[in-house]
C-alpha cells in the first residue's frame, strides 16, 4: 500500500486575498519583480505538518548554474513521482523548462501559479498550462532581452 503524504491543498499568500489552489503533484510558482515570492517559502514550510513537501526556491538553491538546476529538477521530479507534493518558487526559465520536460516524460501534471501586482493590488493567476498564463514577467523580460540582443549584434 502506498503511503499517503501530507499535501497543501489551498492557502492565501500574505498580502494577497485570492486563494491559491495547489495541485497534489508539481506546482511551479513565479512572480513579477515586486512579488517577493521567495519570502513565502517559510510560510509554505510552516504549513507542511510532516515535513513531507518538496519546497524548492531559487533563494535557497546551492547554485543557479544550469547543470545544478538540472540536478535539482531531477530530485524534485523523483520526489513527486514517489507521491510527494512539489512546490517550486522560481525566477529561472531554465528551471521551469527543465521541470516541464521531466514532468512530461514522467506523466506528472503541472500547476502554474503566478503572483503579480496590477492596479494597486496583488493578484494570483493559476492554470494547468503555461500557455494560458497572461502575466508571466519572466517570459516578457526574456523576450525583450532577446530583441535587445539581436539588435546589438546586427
Amino acid at each position: 500500500m502506498n503511503k499517503e503524504y501530507f499535501k497543501i491543498e489551498k492557502t492565501t499568500f500574505p498580502n494577497c486575498k485570492e486563494e491559491v489552489l495547489f495541485s497534489p503533484n508539481l506546482n511551479i510558482v513565479t512572480g513579477d519583480h515586486n512579488s517577493h515570492m521567495h519570502s513565502h517559502v517559510s510560510y509554505l514550510s510552516s504549513l507542511d505538518e510532516n515535513n513531507e513537501i518538496c519546497i524548492w526556491s531559487d533563494s535557497n538553491a546551492y547554485s543557479l548554474h544550469p547543470a545544478q538546476l538540472k540536478m535539482d529538477a531531477g530530485y524534485l521530479i523523483n520526489g513527486v513521482a514517489q507521491g510527494l507534493q512539489g512546490i517550486v518558487l522560481t525566477d529561472s526559465l531554465f528551471m521551469i523548462r527543465e521541470l516541464l520536460i521531466l514532468a512530461d516524460s514522467n506523466d506528472i501534471p503541472v500547476k502554474y501559479i503566478n503572483i503579480y501586482f496590477d492596479k494597486g493590488k496583488w493578484n494570483i493567476e493559476q492554470s494547468d498550462s503555461i500557455e494560458n498564463m497572461e502575466h508571466i514577467s519572466l517570459l516578457n523580460e526574456s523576450e525583450a532581452q532577446d530583441d535587445r540582443y539581436m539588435k546589438s549584434i546586427l
